[in-house]
Parts: C-alpha cells; sequence; structure tokens
C-alpha cells in the first residue's frame, strides 16, 4: 500500500519531464506540495528499513528527495556512457547519513541500474583523471544494484557508486532520498548522479 500511495503521489509528475534529458540520468526535485503528501511514506519506508538493517537513525530526517529518470536509449541517452564516480556525501569522516532508493520500476542490468563499490566509504578523493584507481588499488570489487518494482535500497551516502546508462527503449523511474538523525540537521548534503 505504501509504494501504491507513493507511485499514485507522483504518476503524473516525471511524464514529460524527462523529454530534455541528457546523459545517464536527470534529477526532478519534487514540488512542495507533492512533497508534503510524500514524506509520510518516505518516513515509513525509513521505519521499516531500521528494523530491517542495522543502521543509527534517531528521530529520521528526510532530505533532497528527487526523482530520478533513467532515459531509454531512443532519446539523449548514450547506451556506452556512465555516470561520474561519485558519492552523495563527501565528507567521510562523517558517519550517519543514508541514501535510500525506491525503484519505481524493475531495475535490471540493462535499464539504467547503479555500480557500487561495498566498503568504499573510507577511501580518500577520487582522482578524475583515473577515478576507478583506488578501487582497483583496494581490491574492490563493484556490485550492480538489481531488484523488483517497488525494491529498496539503502546504503552508506559514503560509498562510491556511478550510473549505469539504460539500454533499453523504456525509460526507467526511481525516488531517491537522504535520509541523517536529527541532532544532524546542520549537516550539509547534496545529491548527485
Amino acid at each position: 500500500p505504501c509504494l501504491e500511495a507513493i507511485q499514485s503521489t507522483i504518476s503524473d509528475f516525471p511524464s514529460n519531464e524527462h523529454c530534455h534529458t541528457v546523459g545517464v540520468r536527470r534529477l526532478l526535485p519534487i514540488q512542495a506540495t507533492v512533497l508534503d503528501e510524500l514524506l509520510p511514506f518516505l518516513l515509513l519506508v525509513v521505519a521499516v528499513a531500521t528494523k530491517v538493517v542495522a543502521f543509527p537513525l534517531k528521530d529520521p530526517v528526510i532530505h533532497a528527495p528527487v526523482i530520478v529518470v533513467a532515459p531509454p536509449s531512443s532519446s539523449h541517452s548514450n547506451g556506452w556512457s556512465e555516470g561520474a564516480l561519485h558519492r552523495d556525501f563527501d565528507p567521510t569522516e562523517t558517519s550517519g547519513v543514508c541514501s535510500f532508493l525506491l525503484f519505481l520500476d524493475e531495475v535490471t542490468p540493462k535499464n539504467g541500474t547503479l555500480r557500487f563499490w561495498k566498503h568504499s566509504k573510507l577511501i580518500g578523493p577520487v582522482d578524475p583523471k583515473h577515478p576507478e584507481r583506488a578501487l582497483v588499488q583496494a581490491g574492490l570489487k563493484s556490485e550492480l544494484l538489481v531488484g523488483e518494482e517497488g525494491t529498496v535500497c539503502v546504503w552508506d551516502s559514503r560509498l562510491l557508486h556511478r550510473s549505469l546508462a539504460n539500454r533499453t527503449q523504456k525509460r526507467r523511474l526511481a525516488l531517491q532520498w537522504m535520509v541523517t538523525s536529527a541532532g544532524r540537521n546542520g549537516v550539509s548534503l547534496s545529491v548527485s548522479t
């Protein structure tokens, strides 16, 4: 029921917004009126997640919710491209910031998933000329996030990851947001692709 409520709330929102998407992703901000309707459902998802996964979130606060559009390869997306290697939250010494991704469509290796490197949260700054060098030197292997519609993925926002291109003919949608504990409101958060 929570997934249906979220999908219903944002059902028409991204329909025309993805037409001008260039590259592997577009992040669509959510209008304040829509966000007011969504927040209780996002907090419910966070509450369920805290029971399933052990991470410390006291009095969770939602930050930067966006609709993530992976455009179809028939539009402006390049099937051989990928997004920049990045973190959702850069200060590696600061813990307690979690990223949530709710799959509004099934996510497969072909329709624009994310490539993740577990245990990469403490690797220092990434060299823009050779972004994966530190990961290779650390011996870290990547994994792809895949799952059915309604799957929720949660990760430490310091983990390195990159968006992969959607190589299908159908756009793929997800809802992303970040969460901190209420005491961390002063932490400067940003969501990037």
